[in-house]
C-alpha cells in the first residue's frame, strides 16, 4: 500500500508525470481499501473538496474517521472541521473540540490554530482565551512545519485578539503588527482590521491611504465589511478631494450628504459629534430617515458635546417610526416600555415593536415574544414562541461579548417566561 499511497501522490502532486487527480484518488483507494492511514485521509480529502472526484461529504466522513481512529493527526483535524462547520454532517461543537484537540496534541499545526480558535471562541469547550493566545503564539514563535497558512492565520487571529481587549490586554501596537504580518501575505479579514486601524490612528500613524489601500486589497478578494469601509475612508479624511467634494453637496442641501458627512464627523480620529449633530440635524430635517435614527441616538446617549435629551431623541425616534423605519420603531417601543422621555406606555411599546417585529428587525422580535410571555405567557404563548424561532433564525452569529451576553440573558428569560407559561 505504500507504494501504491507513493504513486498516489506523484499524480496529485504532477511529480514525475502529468499532474492527474482521478488517477491519484484511483491509487489512494487501493492503499486505503488496505488500512493505509495516510491514504484513506487522502481519499477522504479529495471527496471533502471534490478534488478528482465529485464532492461526496458523506464518504469523505467514512475515510477520515477510519484515517482519524487510527491516530492520524490531519484526518482528527479535517473531521473535527467536519463537525465544527455541519459540513455532511450534523454541527456538533464538541465532537468537533475532541477531534480537534486530538490532532493539536500530536503537534499538527492546523490542529494547534484550530484548538486555539475553538478555545478563543468557546466552541465545543469553555473560552479560554489566554490558552488560546498560548497556543497561537506557539505557532507564531516557534514556526510550524505545516506551512506558511497556518501561521498567516495564527498572526491573523493574533491580531484581532489584541484589538479587542478580552482576556488578553489591548495592545494595538502588537495588533499592527501581527495583522500587518497576516494582511502583507493576502489574508482578507486582517487586511481589513489593519484598514480600521489606520483609519482610527490606533497602533499606527494615522493614515486615510494606507487604510484606503488595505480595505481595497480586502474588498477585491469579497470581503463585504471592507467594500463598505473602503466608501467610509475614501471620505474620512478633510483635506481629501472627496470629503471638500462631499461638503459641498451638503452645503448645497443633499440630505444624503449631509449624512454621510455627519457620519464621516464620527469616524475621525478626534469625532466631531456638535458638526455629526449639525448635519444630521439637516438631514433628518429633510425626511432622511438614518439622519433621523443617528440624530436621537446622539440625543438619547448625550456624547460629546450633545446635551443628553430624551425628549429629542424621543421625537426623531418618532419620526423615523412614522416613516417606517424599524429601528425607529424599536427604539420608540423601548422608550414607552422604561418610561424614557415620556411616561410608561405599555400599550404604545407593545404597538412600535409589534410593527418592528413585522418588519423583519430580529431585536424587535424577540422583545415581543418576552412581552407576549409577561402579558399572559399561556394565551400567548405559541404566538411568543414563533416570534422568538424566528428572531433566533435571522440572528448572526456574534462574536461581541456584551452584545452575546445580553442574547443569553434574554434567552434565559425567555425560558423562565415560557415555563411559567406551560405550569
Amino acid at each position: 500500500p505504500r507504494a501504491q499511497d507513493a504513486l498516489g501522490t506523484m499524480y496529485f502532486e504532477g511529480t514525475g508525470v502529468e499532474k492527474d487527480l482521478s488517477k491519484a484518488l484511483f491509487w489512494f483507494r487501493k492503499a486505503a481499501e488496505q488500512g493505509l492511514d495516510d491514504s484513506q485521509c487522502n481519499v477522504g480529502r479529495m471527496l471533502l473538496q471534490g478534488h478528482g472526484t465529485a464532492q461526496d461529504a458523506k464518504e469523505a466522513l467514512v475515510w477520515l474517521r477510519k484515517s482519524a481512529d487510527q491516530g492520524n493527526a490531519h484526518a482528527q483535524c479535517f473531521l473535527g472541521e467536519m463537525y465544527l462547520h455541519g459540513n455532511g454532517v450534523e454541527q456538533n461543537f464538541k465532537r468537533a473540540a475532541r477531534w480537534i484537540r486530538k490532532s493539536a496534541d500530536q503537534g499538527f499545526g492546523a490542529g494547534i490554530y484550530a484548538l486555539g480558535l475553538i478555545l478563543f471562541k468557546g466552541r465545543g469547550v469553555p473560552k479560554d482565551e489566554p490558552e488560546a493566545f498560548r497556543l497561537l503564539k506557539q505557532l507564531v514563535d516557534e514556526g510550524s512545519d505545516w506551512g506558511e497558512a497556518i501561521k498567516i492565520s495564527a498572526h491573523a487571529l493574533l491580531g484581532q485578539m489584541y484589538y479587542e481587549a478580552g482576556d488578553v490586554p489591548q495592545d494595538f501596537a502588537a495588533s499592527g503588527r501581527h495583522l500587518l504580518y497576516a494582511a502583507s501575505r493576502g489574508q482578507p479579514e486582517a487586511q481589513n482590521q489593519l484598514g480600521c486601524l489606520y483609519l482610527s490612528g490606533k497602533g499606527v500613524p494615522h493614515d486615510v491611504g494606507e487604510a484606503v489601500k488595505w480595505f481595497k486589497k480586502s474588498a477585491e478578494q469579497g470581503c463585504a465589511s471592507a467594500s463598505r469601509n473602503l466608501k467610509t475612508a475614501s471620505l474620512a479624511d478633510s483635506p481629501s478631494r472627496l470629503t471638500a467634494l462631499l461638503r459641498l453637496a451638503a452645503e448645497s442641501g443633499s440630505d444624503d450628504a449631509q449624512y454621510r458627512l455627519g457620519s464621516v464627523c464620527l469616524l475621525r480620529s478626534a469625532p466631531e459629534f456638535d458638526e455629526a449633530a449639525g448635519w444630521f440635524r439637516q438631514a433628518a430635517l429633510q425626511g432622511h430617515t438614518e439622519a433621523q435614527l443617528k440624530l436621537g441616538q446622539l440625543y438619547h446617549l448625550g456624547i460629546g458635546g450633545v446635551e443628553q435629551d430624551f425628549c429629542e431623541a424621543l421625537h426623531w425616534f418618532r419620526t423615523a417610526s412614522d416613516a417606517g423605519h424599524a429601528r425607529g420603531k424599536f427604539l420608540l417601543s423601548e422608550m414607552y416600555k422604561e418610561g424614557v422621555g415620556t411616561p410608561v406606555d405599555l400599550t404604545l411599546a407593545r404597538k412600535y415593536v409589534r410593527e418592528a417585529a413585522e418588519l423583519g428587525l430580529a431585536p424587535a422580535q424577540m422583545s415581543l415574544s418576552l412581552l407576549l410571555l409577561a402579558d399572559d405567557g399561556r394565551s400567548h404563548f405559541e404566538e411568543a414562541l414563533r416570534w422568538w424561532a424566528t428572531a433566533a433564525a435571522a440572528e448572526q452569529p456574534c462574536e461581541d461579548e456584551n452584545r452575546r451576553t445580553r442574547g443569553l440573558s434574554s434567552g434565559w428569560r425567555f425560558l423562565r417566561l415560557a415555563r411559567r407559561a406551560v405550569a
